[in-house]
């Protein structure tokens, strides 16, 4: 088994890195995006801002260019503890991640024009 690979990868679209100042909000909780494709996002986030509201919907926000893609609707892939092994603050943080489901054209568009312009590289 050695050099093989015992967990294929699933996802079907290029993930990239953003810059920071990025974040996804959903609700009033909010975390910063560590990576997005056309089919997802990942990002961090204070576990005790978590709130099991069920909402459905996230925002995408750049602080710095106000730019708004909002109301994306996601189902959640996964929830995990970051490792906090060198960091010995109290406050325990979480990735998470979301599969986008049933874009419009619209903010298809827009997510597009998103990875675009705030990007750094891919994955």
């Amino acid at each position: 088994m050695s050099g093989e690979n015992v967990f294929p990868e699933r996802r079907k679209a290029k993930r990239y890195q953003v810059k920071t100042g990025i974040f996804a909000i959903i609700n009033k909780s909010s975390g910063q995006i560590i990576d997005i494709s056309l089919n997802g996002l990942a990002f961090r986030y204070i576990a005790d801002e978590e709130k099991k509201n069920g909402s459905s919907e996230l925002n995408i926000f750049v602080m710095e260019d106000s730019f708004l893609l909002e109301k994306v609707p996601f189902k959640v892939v996964s929830d995990q503890d970051l490792d906090n092994k060198f960091n010995f603050s109290p406050i325990v943080m979480k990735r998470r991640s979301v599969q986008f489901k049933d874009l419009t054209p619209h903010q298809k568009t827009q997510l597009k024009d998103f990875i675009s312009m705030y990007s750094l590289w891919e994955v």
